[in-house]
């Protein structure tokens, strides 16, 4: 017979690391999230049943509506007398409480007649309030007393709790008392023979609810609905355990009013509320049917066994076989897990082997892949240092760029470019080569400058170029690089491109954007989302209405402080937008700056007298700053073109100083 080759110690290594992750998950809190799951999951399929014995009757906005209660206030204890005497009439199993009675009624025969009717019913189970309070060296448990008259009337009370919540603050649990006086429902159960409570020691134990469905499932009715033999006959109530609590609404929790995230709100079903909570715990000891956990050491024995079994399937079967396999048996302990704990009232956390160790085991079986996602890394580079400079690609590749989709709030500068006259020349020429060289060395021009100040080439659109700074490589002088880099391009493309002057016309907007591989999980760019991105593209329109080459964004204006000379063009109101946004035209780094700048103290003045609506000042103003600048000025001219618009059309008493554009 013919031995299988002996396992390679990376295969065993696999296997154990299988097996460990398992156990680790198990007898560690890191599997604490996998356990919960388990739990919850079969309640998920679970088909929901409302056991015969118990009715809710809940204080909700409609019982006050219907009983001329006003809103924000409780409703008289009155009403519960009348409540109380008609259990007794319908015959009710017993009555359990979940509101608090802890303070006192204005009229006290009130309570001393909810008293007696207490005493004549003779099977009602009051709750006080357990809460845990911060004092300066630990942590206090306190339990509200119901008032002493009504504690003294009913059959039993107790602590409403304490309901355990998980790290998810999910309540799965039901924990002992934390006083020597056992819980409140704990004494509903004994009170209607629950034969759990015959062994008092049962009362000092944790205990998992097991649910009977969602929210709402368990059988109820409204206050006053409860009130009216109309609307509820007396079969209703009948040997019933009857659990009166509220619904949250303006009364607050203060009178128990509670919600609670339970295994079906994991998927986005309601809340549950405090008095189901306890009433599907006093069925369970009513029952039997509360859950136990397996013990420690049997899962752990499970973990241990399944982890062989899927160490042993990707070790010697084929990839196909294996994950075939691994896929099946991971149905068959799901449906063998949820039916224990449906029929047989035991759970355990199975989705250790199923969503731990069983998709361990696969990657042994697509070892081979590691290959290719090196290969693809390798293109990611490549394709990387067509949109940035070597240097730049060099380092995503030292960081581990993340490639899964998704991206992040940065704070990023965003450039966007526009070819002056591309369109035109398009239609002029008509020739596909000669367009297409002509935009390959008009792109080879303006991305050399892009690439060299360190930014990201993000696309190219038409004729148009987007890049950004500060992202996917963190840079601190993002700002500063951006303005550069617009200056160089816009000084660049006032050269010859195949025999033509191709004018380029830049925005730069720096501001918080999401930036990363967005898309969908089928295809994704690297890009940058947000406000930033699409006032940059507005800042690049706005040139042709200015005149002007670069346009800057106050926030870019702000960050790169005094490196480079700018002149304020004033506030603006974009399309789309109410708040009033300063814009600043970029002139050059302060160690290129011309040589004559006197007309840019003119320009400031005559802005000035703009703002403050000084018409005559400025128009004489912007004259001169046009001569200053040898007969041409663009903002200067639109400004002059602006006022003389206003007054044609008599709105220059509306004038505020700042511009509404209406066009993008």
């Amino acid at each position: 017979m013919r031995l299988p080759p002996r396992p390679s110690l990376l295969v065993l290594g696999a296997v154990g690391l299988i097996v460990g992750a398992g156990l680790l998950c198990v007898a560690a809190r890191l599997g604490d999230p996998l356990a919960r799951l388990s739990y919850d999951l079969t309640f998920r399929f679970a088909r929901p049943y409302a056991p015969p014995e118990a009715v809710i009757v809940l204080v909700d906005e409609e019982s006050r509506r219907e009983l001329g209660v006003l809103p924000g206030q409780y409703p008289p204890r009155s009403l519960h007398t009348r409540f109380v005497d008609r259990m007794t009439r319908d015959g009710a199993r017993l009555l359990f409480y979940d509101i608090l009675f802890e303070a006192e009624s204005d009229d006290p025969r009130v309570d001393a007649d909810f008293a007696a009717a207490m005493k004549r019913n003779g099977r009602v189970i009051l709750s006080g309030t357990y809460d845990k309070v911060l004092r300066p060296a630990a942590v206090q448990e306190v339990v509200s007393e119901p008032m002493a008259i009504l504690r003294d009337a009913a059959r039993a009370w107790g602590p409403a709790g304490p309901l355990m919540k998980d790290a998810d603050d999910a309540v799965r649990r039901v924990g002992p008392s934390a006083t020597d006086r056992p819980i409140a429902h704990w004494q509903a159960a004994e009170l209607a023979g629950a034969p759990v409570t015959r062994d008092p020691a049962n009362a000092s134990r944790e205990r998992y609810l097991n649910y009977y469905g969602p929210a709402g499932t368990l059988r109820w009715c409204s206050l006053h609905e409860a009130l009216d033999d109309r609307m509820r006959a007396p079969d209703f109530f009948r040997d019933k355990i009857v659990c009166v609590g509220g619904r949250p609404g303006p009364v607050g929790t203060r009178f128990g009013e509670d919600e609670f995230a339970y295994p079906h709100s994991r998927w986005g079903g309601p809340y549950i509320l405090g008095v189901e909570v306890h009433t599907t715990a006093l069925l369970n000891l009513l029952r039997g049917e509360w859950l136990e956990r397996l013990q420690l050491a049997v899962e752990m024995l499970l973990v241990l066994f399944f982890g062989l079994v899927a160490g042993i399937a990707a070790y010697g079967l084929s990839p196909l076989r294996a994950l075939l396999a691994l896929a099946v048996l991971a149905v068959v302990i799901a449906i063998a897990s949820m039916e224990l704990q449906i029929h047989g009232h035991i759970w355990w956390d199975w989705l250790v082997p199923v969503a731990v160790q069983f998709p361990l085991a696969a990657v042994l079986t697509g070892a081979t892949r590691y290959a290719a996602e090196a290969r693809r890394r390798i293109q990611l580079r490549q394709a990387f240092s067509f949109y940035l400079s070597e240097q730049m690609a060099d380092r995503i590749s030292e960081e581990k760029f993340d490639l899964k989709p998704g991206g992040q709030l940065v704070e990023a500068t965003v450039l966007f470019t526009d070819c002056k006259g591309f369109t035109a020349m398009c239609e002029e020429v008509k020739d596909p080569k000669i367009i297409s060289d002509t935009l390959i060395a008009y792109f080879t021009v303006t991305s050399k400058q892009v690439l060299e100040n360190d930014g990201t080439i993000i696309k190219y659109i038409g004729d148009a170029v987007y890049a950004c700074w500060n992202a996917p490589i963190a840079d601190p002088d993002h700002a500063i690089k951006a303005a550069r880099a617009a200056w160089a391009i816009s000084e660049a493309s006032k050269q010859v491109v195949l025999g033509r002057v191709l004018t380029t016309r830049v925005g730069v907007c720096t501001g918080e954007v999401v930036a990363g591989n967005l898309g969908s999980p089928y295809r994704f760019d690297y890009t940058c989302i947000g406000e930033p991105v699409n006032f940059a593209n507005r800042l690049e329109s706005l040139n042709k209405l200015l005149g002007t080459g670069v346009l800057i964004a106050d926030t870019t204006r702000r960050a790169i402080g005094d490196r480079f000379v700018c002149r304020a063009l004033g506030a603006f109101t974009v399309v789309g937008k109410t708040t009033p946004v300063a814009i600043h035209e970029l002139i050059a780094p302060v160690e290129e700056k011309p040589a004559d700048l006197a007309w840019l103290e003119t320009w400031d003045a005559a802005l000035q007298a703009l703002r403050e609506g000084d018409f005559a000042a400025q128009q004489k103003l912007l004259r001169e700053v046009v001569w200053q600048r040898g007969g041409a000025d663009g903002p200067s001219e639109y400004y002059l073109s602006l006022v003389a618009r206003l007054e044609k059309e008599g709105h220059l008493a509306d004038w505020t100083g700042i511009v509404k554009l209406t066009e993008k």
